[in-house]
């Protein structure tokens, strides 16, 4: 599992266009910290995991690796329109909702 948080940090960080220090202002964390986390030489403490994960959007258990994909973001969109979207993705997924 940690291997999978340290993946999806750097991978999260990198998508995000975030260099460790920028990574560290966002989390009030030292670049150092991230970077440790990054190579799985240290696992974030809860409140840490809440704080990254917030940051990015996404849930604890995506970055654990409980989750094997991030989820939508849809922050702006009217209710609407994310039933809309609900109905698109269970339609590709060959589901009814």
């Amino acid at each position: 599992m940690i291997s999978i948080l340290a993946k999806r940090l750097q991978e999260l960080r990198l998508k995000n266009n975030l260099s460790q220090l920028q990574m560290g202002q966002r989390t009030n964390l030292s670049p150092s910290v991230i970077s440790s986390y990054e190579t799985g030489a240290r696992t974030p403490t809860l409140e840490n995991l809440i704080t990254i994960a917030s940051v990015f959007k996404v849930s604890t258990d995506y970055l654990l690796g409980l989750e094997h994909e991030d989820r939508l973001n849809t922050d702006g969109l009217s209710r609407k329109d994310i039933e809309a979207l609900q109905t698109l993705i269970s339609s590709l997924k060959g589901k009814s909702i």
